[in-house]
């Protein structure tokens, strides 16, 4: 025996009892009509955090030049033939850069790690944040565009975009970006698009 809320007036009651004891609102039939045979439950079929640095190739090579410079330049590589005051002051601006560089690191890979997608037998979630919470659902049967992108890098690095498109929504309503198997993902919910 379980307890469950009822629909009129929200008090506990017994999901063996006919009808709820406060309101009279009949309880067995809401009940066998919300049951769902377990051939229809839902299951999770995938489900990834986007890829940080193979994710975004073009950012990655630019903080990978950053942090080249700023270690040649605190090897003393540039040295100014002014003197010592100049490179000091470079060796100073590069560790600033550095702490820079490592801060923005650290956000991105929060940011990564706070979003998700995940795929189920019904639906595609996207899951953003981690203070503030942004999901956006897509019922497999509303889909009615499934998009996979890949940019010279992002194929270099074996990754790529993923955005549907649903019948109530113009344009993409789920973008991915960062995502290791995008065709196996694509393949799977253009599977369950009919069914």
């Amino acid at each position: 025996m379980a307890l469950i809320e009822c629909r009129e007036c929200g008090r506990q009651v017994s999901d063996k009892a006919s009808s709820c004891p406060q309101c009279g609102c009949p309880i067995r039939q809401i009940a066998a009509r919300d049951e769902v045979p377990a051939s229809q439950a839902e299951c999770q079929l995938y489900s990834e955090h986007p890829a940080m640095l193979r994710g975004d190739p073009g950012r990655t090579l630019f903080i990978m030049v950053l942090l080249a410079l700023c270690i040649l330049t605190f090897s003393g590589a540039f040295d100014s033939p002014l003197g010592k005051v100049d490179a000091d002051a470079a060796k100073i601006f590069a560790i600033l850069v550095l702490v820079a560089i490592l801060l923005y690191l650290f956000v991105w890979w929060i940011r990564c790690k706070a979003a998700r997608i995940t795929v189920t037998t019904h639906r595609t979630t996207v899951r953003r944040g981690i203070l503030a919470k942004k999901t956006i659902e897509v019922r497999h049967v509303d889909v009615r565009l499934v998009q996979v992108e890949q940019s010279i890098l992002q194929r270099i690095f074996r990754t790529g975009t993923l955005a549907l498109g649903s019948a109530g929504h113009a344009g993409m309503e789920i973008q991915f970006r960062g995502l290791r198997n995008r065709e196996k993902v694509a393949a799977m919910i253009r599977e369950r698009q009919q069914s």
